[in-house]
């Protein structure tokens, strides 16, 4: 049996040497330096952001943000309150209606919202929040159940 043994490719800042020249049939590619692990996750983030938002631009991007920011806080602000869930029931109601009427104004119109559709993504969650909550309350009375009220 002969002794067969791989070639040895030597690596870049661990030795003197250098990569076999582009002209060689089998030089590996040189592969990219970084000067700090903290660069390279920078690096793979800005990549990420440029795949999700460079590559396909929405009008809809801020309001979006903003309305998630809004709907984040609230829902974690009246999932602690001690009540046994009403507030955060009372709150998660106006998210899924949210989230219906965004899903629709996207399907209507994708590409070019109107200024009502982005002034709705934006600021509506509150006020519907502030509605439901007098609405859920209504019907409680109506049924004879003691609200919050």
């Amino acid at each position: 049996m002969s002794d067969h043994r791989p070639e040895l490719v030597p690596v870049l800042g661990r030795s003197s040497q250098k990569w076999p020249t582009a002209k060689s049939p089998h030089a590996p590619a040189p592969a990219p330096k970084f000067p700090r692990p903290a660069a390279r996750i920078l690096l793979y983030l800005d990549h990420i952001e440029c795949m999700f938002f460079t590559l396909a631009p929405s009008p809809y991007k801020d309001g979006v943000k903003l309305a998630l920011a809004q709907q984040i806080t609230i829902l974690i602000l009246t999932a602690g309150v001690l009540d046994g869930g009403d507030l955060f029931s009372i709150c998660l109601i106006p998210f899924l209606a949210f989230w219906a009427c965004v899903f629709l104004i996207r399907q209507r119109r994708p590409d070019t919202p109107t200024k009502f559709d982005l002034f709705f993504i934006k600021w509506s969650y509150m006020p519907l929040c502030v509605a439901a909550f007098f609405l859920v309350h209504l019907f409680w009375r109506l049924r004879g159940l003691p609200g919050l009220l």
